[in-house]
């Protein structure tokens, strides 16, 4: 920052010096050759008026330069080739004065005929040319070597990038190109790490997606296959026995059933291709009866239910069917955790914040207090928070079909533990 304002102030003076001293003589010829018939004080005049005009000028640009926020590297190169130029011109006239002040045209005419003076004459262009290149080169390059040294800075950083990988950030420097470069060269790093983190998640998923459904998979298809070989003895003779064995099948294949239907819906929802039939839903009309419906279930299996819902309607144009369905799984949910006796409580309201509103729903249920829940990983596929109830129907994808429901709705879905409840908050 203070390079640059040293670099707007001599530039501005310089400007403003080449603007006046414009104008000064510009002055000079009007009241010395244009008013020539005009009475004395009338070139006088004319003469200080450009001179208040060129002060002014100069003023007004050295102004214009030092209050100037241009951010752009075109402006700060432009700057330092005209004070670069300016230092050329000073390098001449210090020249021709020295020449001028040491030598006497006498002294120049006389050392002109000696073979040094000679050779001065037919390469004095040349020389002349070299020195102004160099002195120009100097004070450019002066003036630029810290945006140099910060592409240079640029272009190291980018191969560490290359070699190390995504994830590194660049320090900037000042507010120009440079320095717009550099951020969106950090943004694209931060983006690129995150969505390969996420491509080592998602395949670590599929990984263990693949190994829970072919455990929950083969577990039941194990039993199916036991109770058949059971049946092909003769369990038929026994019609109490055949029963009992036909009904754990039939219920092994429900679950796998469920399952697959469950991993199937997943998959769909995860598709880029998935498409929302969105229509206008009262959101708390809707919450009302599902509420109602598992209150009722919820007592007929000894759950008490504590509700506290908002009677204001709140339309939002959602996928009522898939939307109800994440509501249905945090329900069901609460049905097979909370430990016996437990109690059930489902909120919901309507929050304001400044010209968006949002409807929040909290289900939180009892849970043992020993049960030892992730709260990280639950809506993890495959996940099960009581690895003891592994029979209880659940395939653990709910939460996860419920969270990817509610994502495709623009809202969130998190969950927390308190004591002995585990609270799910659904925001839309």
């Amino acid at each position: 920052m203070k390079e640059r304002r040293i670099l707007n102030w001599g530039s501005g003076c310089i400007a403003g010096l080449l603007a006046g001293m414009f104008l000064i003589t510009e002055g000079s010829f009007i009241s010395n050759y244009i008013l020539i018939d005009a009475s004395l004080w009338v070139g006088r005049i004319v003469h200080g008026l450009f001179y208040l005009l060129a002060i002014l000028v100069f003023v007004l640009i050295v102004r214009w330069f030092w209050k100037d926020r241009k951010r752009s590297l075109t402006s700060y190169y432009l700057k330092a080739v005209l004070v670069s130029s300016m230092a050329v011109l000073l390098v001449i006239y210090a020249i021709f004065w020295a020449l001028g002040y040491i030598l006497s045209i006498t002294d120049l005419n006389s050392f002109f005929d000696t073979v040094p003076g000679l050779f001065v004459q037919y390469h004095a262009v040349y020389l002349l040319l070299a020195v102004l290149v160099l002195v120009f080169a100097v004070v450019f390059s002066c003036i630029t070597k810290k945006k140099i040294k910060y592409i240079q800075l640029l272009s190291k950083e980018m191969k560490k990038i290359e070699q190390e990988g995504f994830g590194r950030t660049l320090e900037v420097y000042g507010e120009d190109e440079l320095a717009d470069l550099c951020i969106s060269m950090n943004h694209m790093s931060e983006k690129l790490y995150k969505k390969e983190q996420r491509e080592k998640q998602i395949e670590k998923q599929k990984r263990e997606l693949i190994t829970n459904v072919s455990h929950d998979l083969r577990s039941p298809l194990t039993s199916v296959i036991g109770y058949v070989e059971l049946l092909k003895q003769g369990s038929e003779q026994n019609p109490q026995v055949y029963q009992e064995y036909m009904s754990v099948v039939e219920r092994r294949l429900q679950g796998l059933n469920q399952l697959i239907n469950e991993l199937f819906e997943l998959t769909k929802l995860d598709s880029e291709d998935v498409i929302l039939r969105r229509e206008p839903v009262d959101l708390s009309s809707l919450l009302w009866h599902m509420a109602e419906e598992y209150s009722v279930l919820y007592q007929t299996i000894g759950l008490s239910v504590q509700k506290n819902l908002a009677d204001t309607p709140y339309f939002l144009k959602a996928d009522i069917e898939r939307l109800a369905r994440a509501i249905q799984n945090l329900l069901d949910n609460a049905r097979k955790y909370t430990k016996s006796g437990g109690r059930v409580e489902i909120n919901s309201q309507i929050q304001q914040s400044q010209d968006i509103q949002r409807f929040c729903l909290t289900i939180s249920n009892e849970i043992e207090e020993a049960l030892d829940i992730e709260i990280e990983n639950l809506f993890e596929r495959c996940y099960k928070g009581d690895h003891s109830r592994s029979d209880s129907g659940s395939s653990g994808l709910g939460l996860a079909i419920s969270r990817r429901i509610v994502e495709l709705h623009d809202g969130t879905l998190t969950a927390w533990r308190e004591g002995n409840k585990i609270i799910f908050e659904m925001i839309l």
